[in-house]
């Protein structure tokens, strides 16, 4: 290299960094030369949208599994929430026809408990108790009615419908000294009611082994308990002249009670331990009558109590007279399925 090329070689340097710095017109075409590599090597139709990376993202912090526990725990709350508020509605819709031994009948009760434990009033969470009551009570004929398999759930059922008819009895103790007009008014609404229950328990008993028997007696005893309770607390209002308990609707609940039970022993049959009784009964109906239309109507009471007890003996002896040695009615014949009186955990 001559002294002349080598002055210009240099004074195209000396302006330069230390170390030198690359020709752009390279950088550029190893730019070029890496990137088409990168295009080669790699499939654009897999790259990360921006959806699948904030997921990820958010799967660090918040694993899956733990936000679908936490997702069941909530829908479950606001579903609880939704049945205080809206008075039922999620437990009425959705578990409806729920029965012991479903999948989804202790969800139903668990709604029903959160709905007496929220309840804002005394009023209210006595109203839950009727409601729970019927419900209790439907399906306690269901169960009758239904495979012989689901007997066993029978029992426990019908200790939870005593205890609702025992919430709706210390209701209407609660309301005799503070609110004498929701008292009567609370007394005529169980009274309608345990009228039904009667009805139904009456039906149910005609269906089943004489062993469950046993425990629709006891619920229908609570059941006339509690409704001579209710009829006694309409006859104390009116006797203090309360406008709620007028003298027609003391009568009228009488005629309703003693009509019914002159309409069951009527039809009773005429076998000689089942006449005996219907005629006492009888008796007792036609003394209570006139008690009524002379208006004693604290002597009418314990005349109807009478009349209860023989009536239910009544069908007590037409129900053991009517079965036959050998038959599936014969609890003898019939024993109670194995695990009796337990019912399975939903």
């Amino acid at each position: 290299m001559n002294s002349k090329r080598l002055l210009k070689t240099f004074g195209a340097i000396k302006d330069e960094r230390r170390g030198g710095t690359p020709h752009e017109a390279w950088l550029t075409r190893s730019r070029d030369i890496i990137m088409m590599q990168v295009r080669n090597t790699t499939d654009s139709r897999q790259a990360a949208s921006p959806l699948t990376s904030a997921y990820h993202l958010f799967d660090i912090f918040f694993p899956l599994a733990a936000f679908q526990s936490f997702a069941r725990a909530a829908a479950m709350f606001l579903l609880v929430v939704g049945a205080v508020v809206g008075g039922g509605l999620a437990s009425a819709g959705v578990y409806k026809d729920a029965l012991p031994g479903d999948r989804l009948y202790g969800t139903k009760l668990a709604v029903e408990k959160t709905q007496i434990t929220l309840a804002p009033n005394e009023d209210y969470r006595t109203r839950l108790h009727a409601d729970f009551a019927d419900r209790r009570m439907e399906e306690a004929a269901a169960l009758a009615e239904g495979a012989v398999a689901r007997y066993r759930y029978l029992p426990d059922v019908l200790v939870a419908f005593d205890g609702e008819v025992r919430a709706l009895d210390a209701g209407i103790d609660s309301l005799r000294t503070s609110d004498r007009a929701g008292a009567v008014e609370l007394a005529k609404n169980v009274e309608r009611r345990l009228a039904g229950y009667r009805v139904t328990m009456r039906k149910a008993s005609s269906i089943l082994p004489g062993s469950y028997r046993r425990s629709i007696d006891e619920s229908r005893s609570l059941v006339d308990s509690v409704s001579i309770k209710a009829m006694a607390v309409i006859i104390e209002h009116h006797r203090a002249g309360d406008v709620e308990a007028p003298q027609t609707v003391v009568a009228s609940n009488f005629e309703e009670h003693l009509n019914q039970a002159e309409a069951k022993i009527n039809k009773a049959s005429d076998r000689e331990q089942v006449a005996t009784q219907a005629a006492k009964a009888k008796t007792a109906i036609a003394e209570a009558k006139e008690l009524v239309t002379e208006g004693k109507y604290e002597a009418a009471l314990s005349k109807m109590a009478e009349v209860v007890e023989l009536t239910k003996e009544v069908e007590m002896d037409e129900d053991a007279s009517s079965v036959i040695p050998g038959s599936t009615r014969d609890p003898e014949a019939a024993p109670a399925p194995a695990g009796e009186g337990t019912a399975e955990s939903p």
